[in-house]
């Protein structure tokens, strides 16, 4: 369907022709129109802390002057240099340059151009590409392990050296006693993986703790690692409380869809693949529980909901209680807390 501006535009080109007016006279005292050929670019592979140049044409295909009236960058390091007006039937460069050295890997910087083009108002020139580090540990610094007690875990990061000079690593050191350090060489000078192991005697909790990785390297001669360990029980629950937040029954009563902002998940996971959940209840009334699968399984999914029907202002506090079929864990218990509020 054409719009408003389509239509008036075709209901005064109708009349200044039955004036005697032709349309390219009509056209002279029209507005700006912003043509270009493209508004992306790949520059591919380049090291960090290159400085990216390119240049995209613009051209004015309307009859009046086209004017850039302010330019956004989504991105520090980035500026750009363009005339503020271009003529009817003219082209101009706009040239962006782009400082690499804040980035890493896969790259969007983007120029939004302000224009007084009523059809075309704004203009996005978009740069992408792939920015070497010097040193890449891949695919991320750290270490994320998981086990039962009793178990061990292990995960394997790679350093790749990307200058043209040799790298070598010169020693290890672990700041933590929950796990092991070990470095390979798969490249010499290039390639390196380091790989961390979880000791088994580890007490059950969550363990924070880092390596470093010393080199040759005058300008990165250490490389930090963190090393996040999580030691489970027989029975482990993704969560160790549920806080439900501060909630006001008016704004459910006129959203009812914030409810299930509010519903949280929970993953109960056994070491055993016979668990099986036998009663799930809270003393909070208004706290709705449901599970899946029914039968046994070593990760049951708990959605803890709330029922509006029920709530009632004040300072809540109660749990959440989960009874198994095993021996070892025949009951998980998880506080619960929220402020409800009229």
């Amino acid at each position: 369907m054409p719009t408003t501006r389509q239509l008036v535009q075709a209901l005064v080109l109708t009349l200044a022709i039955l004036c005697g007016v032709t349309p390219t006279a009509w056209a002279e005292e029209g507005v700006p129109k912003v043509a270009v050929t493209a508004t992306s670019h790949d520059f591919g592979r380049v090291q960090r802390g290159t400085v990216v140049t390119m240049s995209f044409t613009i051209r004015n295909a309307g009859a009046a002057p086209l004017k850039i009236e302010s330019m956004q960058f989504s991105t520090p390091g980035m500026r750009a240099r363009a005339p503020s007006t271009i003529e009817p039937g003219e082209s101009a460069e706009v040239k962006i340059e782009w400082d690499t050295r804040q980035y890493t890997r896969d790259a969007e910087g983007q120029v939004l151009l302000v224009l007084n083009d009523p059809d075309r108002p704004k203009l996005v020139l978009t740069l992408t590409g792939f920015v070497v580090s010097p040193i890449d540990v891949e695919p991320v610094p750290a270490f994320y392990l998981s086990q039962f007690q009793g178990e061990t875990s292990a995960q394997t990061v790679t350093i790749r050296n990307n200058r043209d000079r040799d790298l070598r690593i010169t020693g290890t050191e672990r700041r933590g006693e929950s796990f092991t350090l070990a470095v390979e060489t798969i490249e010499p000078g290039r390639v390196y993986t380091v790989t961390a192991t979880a000791l088994p005697d580890v007490a059950p909790g969550e363990y924070q703790e880092s390596a470093l990785v010393f080199t040759d390297d005058s300008e990165r001669p250490k490389i930090r690692l963190d090393v996040n360990l999580l030691v489970k029980r027989d029975v482990h629950a993704s969560v160790e409380s549920i806080d439900m937040g501060r909630l006001r029954i008016a704004s459910i009563r006129a959203n009812p869809s914030l409810l299930d902002l509010l519903r949280q998940t929970i993953i109960l996971e056994s070491r055993s693949a016979d668990m099986r959940i036998t009663k799930i209840e809270s003393d909070l009334p208004f706290v709705t529980l449901e599970y899946d699968p029914k039968g046994p399984a070593k990760r049951v999914r708990i959605e803890v909901g709330l029922d509006p029907k029920a709530l009632t202002a004040g300072e809540h506090g109660g749990s959440v209680r989960i009874y198994t079929s095993l021996e070892a864990m025949p009951l998980v218990t998880l506080p619960v807390k929220m402020t409800v509020v009229n």
